[in-house]
């Protein structure tokens, strides 16, 4: 969120594969209602709701359909429900099970929900928000496994309650700092496409070249020890590289923050619909506007990119950050292998870039 600028208060959001206008119109509409209702216009909390479905309703649809499928397939009794949470009540003290088990006959009866009527949708979603509110506990003493995870549908409707949860909070924040809704914008980041690979850049010798100099014959001959059964390593290694490559939303945000100085803002969190990726958390880490996100699910994609930029000093500072990150993972990949039994032994020992070294 950019305070202070001009036109009041702007959003900005940006999305991987670009922000759909669609996306764009619905996230103003909601802002929108807010700011009527910072100004003194009457504004129902569901009323955010609605627009909030509208705005993802395919994905709450899927996460309906889901949840059908995985209510087909458990089956529960108050008694055996009762057990379970008796067990956990050592010390703890949950509330009486009356209300819990009537709200899982309406869960339960989710199969004769119709996805298609938003009204539904948006009650369900109003019940869905009570897992979270009322009935943690219960639901983590009812429904986890024997490895402590909590069953795949508990887990679903919890996603469906953050519905609800937002359209509240929205509703709270309003009350408690209504200037700052009014007036507000939301706007999105310029997209500027994926990053094509070009195959000049894929040749595996000349890429082997680049990283160990001389040695590339030697490195290329332990390519095909490894690739053995592959077929011709430079054809393998081609299939293997994505044709091209895509800028995170977090780094998007980033890039036009670098060549938008002026609209910095002082709260530098940015808001994910899902957990960032591991090279966009130690991105956003090494970078010095210091930006954090809520999460990280610690994956790596082959077509992560960092930022593009037409400014010298930006460039640079992504290609350090860059390089940072190569060692990063360079660190993490052999201490993996050397905990691996008979590794080196099995093996060719792999060759370094000379400027690299690990560290003691």
């Amino acid at each position: 969120m950019e305070e202070n600028q001009p036109t009041g208060a702007t959003i900005r959001i940006a999305c991987n594969s670009g922000v759909k206008n669609t996306v764009l119109s619905n996230a103003r509409g909601i802002v929108a209602l807010l700011s009527n209702m910072a100004r003194g216009e009457g504004t129902e909390e569901t009323s955010i709701l609605i627009k909030i479905v509208s705005m993802d309703i395919s994905r709450i649809r899927h996460y309906v359909k889901d949840l059908q499928n995985c209510l087909k397939k458990s089956t529960f009794s108050r008694s055996e429900l009762s057990l379970r949470i008796t067990k956990h009540q050592s010390g703890t003290s949950f509330q009486p099970l009356d209300s819990f088990f009537e709200w899982l006959d309406y869960i339960s009866a989710l199969g004769e929900l119709d996805c298609e009527n938003t009204e539904s949708l948006v009650q369900f979603l109003r019940h869905s928000q009570r897992a979270k509110h009322d009935y943690a506990d219960l639901l983590n003493a009812a429904f986890s496994t024997n490895a402590g995870h909590l069953e795949k549908w508990v887990l679903i409707i919890l996603k469906l309650g953050r519905y609800g949860i937002a359209s509240r909070a929205f509703f709270q924040i309003v009350i408690e700092l209504p200037a700052l809704f009014d007036p507000m914008n939301v706007e999105s980041v310029p997209v500027r496409g994926k990053t094509p690979i070009y195959t000049r850049e894929l040749n595996l010798v000349r890429v082997l070249r680049r990283l160990v100099g001389s040695k590339e014959d030697e490195c290329l001959r332990r390519l095909q020890h490894i690739w053995k059964g592959k077929g011709d390593p430079q054809n393998y290694f081609l299939h293997q590289c994505p044709t091209h490559l895509t800028v995170h939303a977090e780094l998007q945000l980033v890039g036009f923050y670098d060549e938008n100085p002026e609209r910095i803002p002082s709260f530098r969190f940015i808001g994910v619909s899902k957990k960032s990726c591991y090279l966009c958390d130690r991105f956003l880490a090494l970078h010095p506007l210091s930006f954090t996100t809520s999460a990280c699910h610690q994956k790596l994609y082959s077509t992560w990119a960092t930022p593009s930029t037409r400014n010298n000093k930006s460039y640079d500072l992504y290609k350090s950050i860059a390089t940072k990150l190569i060692g990063i993972m360079e660190v993490c990949i052999k201490e993996e292998l050397d905990r691996r039994p008979n590794f080196h032994t099995n093996l060719y020992h792999p060759i370094l870039p000379q400027e690299f070294r690990f560290p003691a």
